[in-house]
């Protein structure tokens, strides 16, 4: 299976909510199950910024940075009796417009572009204590943001803790318009988790990512965390025959489209005609 895309990810900022199993249900489509974090469900919101950017090998100009904001689900897919432990992509936004345009063309991926700005400081390669990272965009003229304020310096992640279970994943899977699935095999560095001290998300509930997605972020962050930079790199995807689920009612109704029912004619026989009596004349 050859590249599509590899790249460098820095500044990479992650908040994880707690969340109900069946509220997250919602979002699956058929074949994926969700992936539990000692029986736990989180929802996160990512933000990164993109560079270094390589399709099949080769640096393209308008392809090589961007900043990104992602909402992801943790899920897991059986295959035999292998099991593809990935994350589910909910809503993607980009800061290029050449990139979601290049992707919209070259793959069944529709991301949404968005104009992101930062402030990260300090940006560079040595990372002090006190080093904030912050995003931000607007949606109908009002101010958005997702900003981190760190304490210490990066450390190496420990295998089996949160921020393992999120990140070290084999598989990125998209929900394409049609309801079907798509898989693409995904290879992460080990990364350097910095210490946060203070974190804010800063979203109007109908704004951004929708009410929807909106109404599971609602609590305080179970899990806060900064990362300085990982060496991503994405295969070749397939799309799986992946349907969403329908629920009972859209189920009953779509059976009565199928099958109808019609009440059985009820057989009719035609009464003979008798001859009518007549007197005989005299």
């Amino acid at each position: 299976m050859s590249e599509f895309l590899r790249g460098r990810m820095r500044y990479l900022t992650m908040l994880h909510y707690l969340v109900d199993e069946k509220a997250l249900k919602s979002f699956l489509p058929m074949g994926l199950e969700l992936d539990a974090y000692n029986k736990k469900h989180f929802i996160g919101i990512y933000g990164f910024y993109f560079d270094r950017g390589r399709v099949r090998g080769l640096p393209v100009p308008f392809l090589r940075d961007a900043f990104h904001l992602q909402v992801r689900v943790y899920v897991k897919r059986k295959v035999g009796r292998t099991v593809r432990r990935g994350y589910l992509v909910i809503d993607h936004q980009v800061s290029s417009r050449a990139m979601g345009v290049f992707l919209q063309k070259f793959s069944p991926l529709k991301l949404k572009v968005l104009a992101i700005a930062h402030r990260i400081n300090p940006f560079g390669e040595d990372w002090t204590p006190g080093g904030r990272v912050e995003y931000f965009w607007f949606v109908k003229s009002r101010r958005e943001h997702l900003a981190f304020l760190t304490t210490g310096r990066p450390k190496p992640m420990k295998k089996n803790a949160p921020d393992w279970f999120f990140t070290q994943r084999d598989f990125a899977y998209y929900l394409l318009p049609d309801g079907r699935g798509f898989e693409m095999p995904v290879e992460w560095s080990l990364l350097e988790t910095i210490e946060v001290a203070e974190s804010s998300f800063h979203a109007v509930k109908k704004g951004l990512f929708g009410k929807k997605i909106a109404d599971l972020l609602r609590s305080e962050p179970a899990f806060q965390s900064v990362a300085l930079e990982a060496q991503l790199s994405f295969k070749d995807g397939e799309t799986l025959a992946l349907q969403k689920k329908t629920t009972k009612k859209t189920s009953k109704k779509a059976a009565k489209k199928v099958v109808k029912k019609t009440k059985p004619r009820k057989a009719t026989t035609k009464a003979k005609r008798t001859p009518k009596k007549t007197k005989p004349n005299g």
